[in-house]
């Protein structure tokens, strides 16, 4: 279409920086359509069937009347609506929060995680040897634990381990000293990489990844809105076009209707040949096939911009014609190269997605030269524990110095057994 690449496309690209206002000013996510939208649009710019007159608004807040079945919209008004209603817009927008969701699962790795376990176990087994039944042929054991373990990762690459381990388990078994018996134990461990996974840089790697990919897909999303207005844009201007050009077809017609007439009155008139009245009435019949034709092209154009602007959300709008208020520029217009160039590097979504994907890419070659070292880790484990429990009143009958008052000696409870976890007498540590 050749008016595409006269002064049209400069029109073109002139409401192309309008858009990347809008578009700034949306702060990129359509979801909510709330916020900034409610601030630079009015509000309710869906369409609606307004009482006594059925009107819509333009993005300046002005109505939009609908007469004799048609609607005059500003190109302003165009884009304000295809931001808010057009479907291709409202599904790409989902796009850039989906994405947002792996920055979480990236940080989410430096979470503290807690885990519990709690279970009971019993166990009876056959004895072989005197000693290990203590005069029985089968001893049973039966015990309750419980654990609770708290991990955290830290962007350093350490790793650290809090285990705290409970048990109170009982026995036949005549040499077991404590009946029931109570112990518990909490060990702190900790891991530093010395080569691999190690160090801030490394650590927080996927999230800058999965930051750049979430700003990645920012720039992404902008550029699908600009290609979707552009088009939209485009079908706004075609209709103008095409109902100039439906104009001059309809002025084709008359001319040539008035031809064959001309020819007629001079066929009867007897100056001109009865045969030259087929050449003229070809003539008509092309220009009515030609104006068909435009008719039904605008009418095509028409649809697609509706169908853009989710018009035919309400069959209220199905047959509504869109006409154009605005008229293309049609003065010279003048660009500055060198402004034009700075404003496509600050504004062009495709230049600023491709950095960012170059620093993704760069991120991505560090940390996969980091992941080719060999694992060299510090490890440390530092604990304390404690043991009570009741004396096993059998054992001291076994060895004939049985009495209550032994027994009670080697009695302690729980509070004993944190109390010995509290002192410095009973602990471990390994490096």
């Amino acid at each position: 279409m050749t008016f595409l690449n006269s002064g049209y496309g400069r029109h073109v690209h002139k409401h192309i920086r309008f858009v990347i206002v809008v578009l700034s000013l949306l702060t990129l996510v359509l979801i909510p359509f709330k916020g900034v939208m409610a601030q630079d649009t009015p509000e309710d710019l869906t369409i609606q069937e307004a009482p006594e007159g059925e009107t819509l608004q333009g993005a300046s807040g002005e109505e939009l009347v609908i007469t004799d079945n048609t609607i005059k919209l500003p190109l302003k008004s165009v884009i304000v609506l295809a931001l808010k209603n057009n479907l291709q817009i409202a599904f790409q927008s989902l796009e850039p929060s989906l994405i947002e969701t792996n920055i979480m699962r990236e940080e989410s790795v430096y979470d503290f995680n807690f885990s519990t376990q709690v279970g009971k176990s019993r166990r009876v087994t056959q004895t072989a040897n005197l000693l290990s039944g203590a005069g029985e042929d089968s001893v049973w054991q039966q015990s309750w634990d419980m654990s609770m373990d708290i991990t955290k990762q830290f962007v350093t690459g350490t790793s650290a381990e809090l285990k705290w381990v409970s048990s109170s388990s009982r026995t036949d078994f005549l040499f077991q000293g404590l009946v029931p018996e109570y112990q518990s134990e909490l060990n702190l461990s900790l891991v530093q990489p010395l080569l691999k996974d190690m160090g801030i840089d490394i650590g927080k790697s996927m999230i800058k990844v999965a930051n750049l990919n979430y700003e990645i897909s920012q720039q992404e999303f902008k550029k699908r809105v600009m290609d979707i207005l552009y088009q939209i844009e485009t079908l706004y201007w075609n209709i103008f076009f095409q109902m100039k050009d439906l104009e001059a077809r309809e002025k084709a017609l008359e001319a040539a209707q008035a031809l064959e007439r001309d020819f007629r009155l001079r066929i009867d008139a007897g100056t001109l040949a009865p045969i030259e009245i087929y050449q003229a009435e070809a003539t008509v019949a092309e220009r009515k096939q030609d104006l068909i034709v435009a008719r039904d092209l605008l009418k095509d154009t028409q649809d697609d911009l509706k169908s853009a602007l989710n018009f035919f959300q309400k069959s209220t709008y199905w047959d509504v014609e869109l006409i154009p208020a605005d008229e293309p520029r049609t003065e010279l217009v003048k660009e500055d190269l060198m402004e034009s160039i700075k404003e496509a590097f600050a504004y062009r979504p495709d230049y600023n997605q491709a950095k960012m994907d170059i620093e993704s890419r760069d991120i991505m070659v560090k940390y996969t030269k980091n992941q080719t070292l060999p694992r060299v880790d510090i490890f440390g484990t530092v604990g304390t524990m404690g043991l009570g429990g009741r004396g096993n009143e059998d054992i001291f009958d076994f060895t004939g110095g049985g009495n209550s008052t032994a027994v009670s000696e080697f009695s302690t409870g729980w509070s004993d057994v944190w109390d010995n976890m509290g002192t410095t007498d009973f602990y471990n540590y390994t490096i």
